[in-house]
């Protein structure tokens, strides 16, 4: 009797998932709520990284930039926020899942596999920000600043921290890994002086209107740009560190816009924003006292990231929920599209 069983046990398991073999799994849906699009290219420009919300990173083959190819993914167990690339390591902050810290394989079929990891004991992590060196790594949370020894991916440890009054969104080291920029959501600006990372000092804050999303230096750090979720940019004079102060704003074209991303080509004196829903916005800041409107890009879907290629004759755009552009930017004023991925 209980081999009878067994049999139409299996019988009954067997017909199950013949009959569903042609069924499809429905991904989940791509979730990107408050989150900015990092895109970072390996070091022979051959992989481009892009962090997904809940769908984690994706990594895309774009050696042949005309051909963009999707090589593999890490389904993170969190959200991931931001993410940041030293040799062959991915960070990722990664929501209430902390730091995550990521092998991303090598070959044609790379399967990435999480290496490390830090908690950030269930406060989210939104941002993060390596030195050069990869071996110390400033984590932005809900609550404010961690920073993490991370010289042995395979086991971080805490270092320090600096606690906030908001979600801490974006973080930007000085070149003289002396000072550390970070766009505190709630407040605006925050210079803290982290040359000792286990005992990090704030050297000067800057209050700044309408939630505080990202920042980009600019002149040699003599000035900061910090955009925001409206269609205003502050531009915020650093020349006396101690006293930063307001020292113009950029108006973008579309009042829907928001400022989700920037990137500076020095080679042109040329801005690009990854305004939103409105594409990508480039601006000449030759002279930041007369900034001027060069032209729309008029993206597919709501723009969230976007990097400049080494040589800056290339822009790869993080388009939300639709996946990535690749344009050429070889000739001024001819924006042309090269190639394109979609999820």
């Amino acid at each position: 009797m209980k081999k009878n069983s067994f049999f139409s046990l299996l019988f009954l398991f067997w017909t199950i998932f013949t009959g569903c073999a042609d069924w499809e799994i429905t991904p989940k849906p791509i979730d990107l709520n408050e989150t900015r699009q990092r895109l970072l290219l390996s070091g022979d420009e051959a992989s481009l990284y892009c962090n997904l919300g809940n769908r984690g990173v994706k990594i895309f083959e774009i050696s042949d930039p005309t051909t963009p190819g999707l090589l593999s993914t890490y389904d993170s167990p969190g959200k991931a926020y931001d993410i940041a690339l030293f040799s062959n390591t991915l960070f990722v902050a990664d929501g209430e899942r902390g730091l995550q810290i990521v092998d991303p394989g090598s070959g044609d079929h790379p399967i990435p596999k999480r290496i490390g990891h830090y908690s950030t004991k269930g406060i989210e992590a939104r941002s993060l920000t390596l030195t050069p060196d990869g071996t110390t790594l400033f984590l932005g949370t809900a609550t404010g600043l961690r920073i993490v020894d991370v010289s042995t991916p395979r086991e971080p440890l805490y270092l320090s921290r600096f606690d906030t009054t908001g979600m801490i969104t974006d973080l930007v080291l000085s070149k003289d890994q002396r000072r550390l920029f970070m766009v505190d959501r709630d407040f605006g600006l925050e210079i803290l002086d982290v040359k000792e990372p286990k005992f990090p000092k704030r050297i000067a804050s800057f209050a700044i209107t309408g939630s505080p999303l990202s920042v980009l230096l600019l002149e040699n750090e003599k000035y900061a740009l910090i955009s925001n979720q409206s269609e205003k940019l502050h531009i915020i004079d650093l020349n006396d560190t101690l006293h930063p102060k307001l020292f113009g704003e950029i108006t973008l074209q579309e009042s829907s816009a928001n400022g989700w991303a920037m990137s500076e080509n020095p080679n042109r004196s040329e801005l690009y924003i990854a305004s939103g829903k409105t594409g990508m916005e480039i601006y000449n800041i030759g002279e930041l006292e007369e900034i001027r409107f060069l032209q729309r890009y008029a993206a597919d879907a709501e723009t969230r990231g976007l990097t400049l290629s080494f040589d800056k004759t290339r822009l790869y755009l993080a388009e939300g929920e639709k996946g990535i552009e690749i344009l050429d930017l070889s000739t001024p004023g001819d924006i042309r599209p090269v190639g394109s991925y979609r999820y």
